[in-house]
């Protein structure tokens, strides 16, 4: 049996939890309550393990694979988040220059 952490399906995954932060930042507001923005980017990475499991498997995939896929996708998300996007000392997060974008002209 193939190794599932090396297989390419399973990077693929992690491929869709790096994008995952940038697309749920888009939908996510900062006025929002801590638990909204949390549960919308908790179903944003069911849906994406869904789908991805779905190209995996078509019809026949089952709960294990989905939720090794989910983990996946949650844990690079987080990671990846916590890394780039999440406000830092350095200046603002790549997620609130997206989100300025495109600039606004200065009269």
């Amino acid at each position: 049996m193939p190794d599932p952490l090396s297989n390419d399906l399973t990077l693929w995954a992690v491929l869709v939890g790096m994008a995952l932060p940038f697309l749920v930042g888009l939908i996510q507001k900062d006025g929002w309550p801590s638990w909204v923005n949390a549960l919308i980017f908790a179903a944003a990475c069911a849906v994406a393990a869904a789908i991805t499991e779905w190209v995996r498997n078509g019809s026949s995939w089952g709960a294990t694979g989905y939720f090794h896929t989910f983990i996946v996708i949650v844990l690079a998300a987080i990671t990846l988040f916590h890394t780039y996007y999440k406000q830092g000392t350095s200046g603002p997060s790549l997620l609130a220059k997206a989100r300025e974008f495109p600039k606004k002209p200065k009269s």
